[in-house]
């Protein structure tokens, strides 16, 4: 972590490195790029999901709010 802040108008930064450990280790997933699909360049993915066999991204801007779909039938 850096914390920046000033001290009579003079620019100080702090560096601490620490880990954080969980109580249980994640699940290790591994993975095999199958294809590619377009991305929208007028929109920003907002977020990605892997739910029930489906990896599904959600792209939007201020305007919009849309889910696609990028994986139907996953074979995981």
């Amino acid at each position: 972590m850096i914390a920046k802040f000033n001290v009579d108008s003079k620019p100080f930064s702090v560096e601490e490195k620490f880990t954080v450990f969980a109580e249980e280790a994640p699940e290790i997933y591994t993975y095999k790029l199958i294809n590619t699909y377009p991305h929208d360049k007028n929109a920003y993915t907002q977020g990605l999901e892997f739910y029930k066999g489906s990896f599904t991204k959600v792209l939007g801007n201020m305007v919009f709010l849309r889910f696609e779909k990028q994986i139907k039938d996953w074979k995981g």
